[in-house]
């Protein structure tokens, strides 16, 4: 038998199976809403981990504050040697950097700005890690590349571009890694006034 409701012909009482299939999609619906609480916790929990900046992993022999740092075999844009010893009084700005890095190629006109806001005769040299690249943008400060490649400070700058601020006496006072932000570009203004 079946009973007529506003032209639906719906059968009388429910049958088990109609429970059961009700009870069944309402566990369901329950189910797929704590789950997805669960989810949005869990994106919430890794947005908050992957915006805390990361700490590189630095090699035991990197360059750290108070390091001396060598003398470098360099050779000038022409390929001459230059030899360069540091200490004499003066402090010394080294800028390292890739000629195929993505994160280099936004530094040069960063370090730029910062080079024209440095007194004149600052001791400043831009050196490359790495062969060059064909596609290399003038540079707004004198390049040199090591004459042995850069293989001899492959540990003691892991990361580049970097910005090395050297004392008068040739000890490193201050290392940047990446894109100087304009917190570092005005303590280096400071230091090197």
């Amino acid at each position: 038998m079946s009973e007529e409701q506003g032209g639906v012909t719906k059968p009388k009482g429910a049958s088990s199976g109609d429970r059961a299939f009700h009870v069944f999609l309402m566990v369901a619906c329950v189910a797929l809403a704590v789950m997805a609480l669960l989810l949005a916790l869990q994106n919430r929990r890794l947005k908050q981990e992957l915006s805390r900046p990361a700490t590189p992993q630095m090699p035991p022999d990197a360059l750290k504050v108070g390091d001396t740092f060598p003398p470098l075999a360099l050779l000038d844009e022409e390929g001459n040697p230059v030899s360069v010893a540091f200490g004499g009084g003066q402090r010394t700005l080294l800028l390292f950097f890739s000629a195929r890095c993505p994160a280099c190629r936004q530094t040069f006109p960063v370090w730029g700005a910062l080079l024209q806001d440095l007194p004149a005769g600052a001791r400043v040299y831009g050196v490359r890690i790495g062969p060059s690249a064909p596609d290399m943008p003038p540079l707004p400060f004198p390049q040199h590349t090591q004459e042995d490649g850069g293989k001899s400070l492959k540990g003691k700058i892991p990361f580049v571009p970097a910005t090395v601020l050297l004392d008068g006496s040739g000890t490193v006072e201050r290392i940047w890694f990446g894109v100087p932000d304009e917190k570092a570009r005005q303590e280096l203004r400071d230091r090197m006034a």
